[in-house]
C-alpha cells in the first residue's frame, strides 16, 4: 500500500465543506490504516530480532537464568498467525488501492 499526499491545507486541517475533499481525506485515512496493518509482520519481527541481539548482549550467567530462546520462537510463530489473519482483513480492500493507484 502507498498514500499519496493529504489533500489537507497547510495547518493540517480540511476543508470540511467540499464533500469530494471530505470523501478523498477518509479514502487517504483509510488507506494509512490499512498500511499501518501490512506493515505489522515486518515492523513485529524487527523488533523481535532487536530483543534477541540485545538479549545476546547479556553475560551469560544472566542468560541461564532465563530461557527467551523459545519465547522468541513463540513470539514469531504468534506474530506470523497474527499477520496471517490480518490479510484476510485487508485483502479485500486491496481493490481500493488498486483503483486509487489508477485513478478511477
Amino acid at each position: 500500500f502507498s498514500l499519496k499526499p493529504s489533500r489537507a491545507d497547510m495547518n493540517g486541517v480540511a476543508d470540511v465543506d467540499d464533500p469530494v475533499a471530505e470523501d478523498e481525506l477518509e479514502q487517504e485515512h483509510f488507506l494509512s490504516i490499512l498500511q499501518a496493518y501490512a506493515y505489522y509482520e515486518q515492523h513485529s519481527l524487527h523488533w523481535i530480532r532487536r530483543q534477541e541481539e540485545n538479549f545476546q548482549k547479556l553475560p551469560e550467567t544472566y542468560k541461564a537464568l532465563i530461557e527467551f530462546e523459545q519465547k522468541f520462537k513463540l513470539m514469531r510463530a504468534a506474530v506470523q498467525a497474527n499477520y496471517a489473519f490480518i490479510k484476510e482483513l485487508i485483502s479485500p480492500h486491496e481493490f481500493f488501492e488498486n483503483r486509487k493507484k489508477m485513478g478511477w
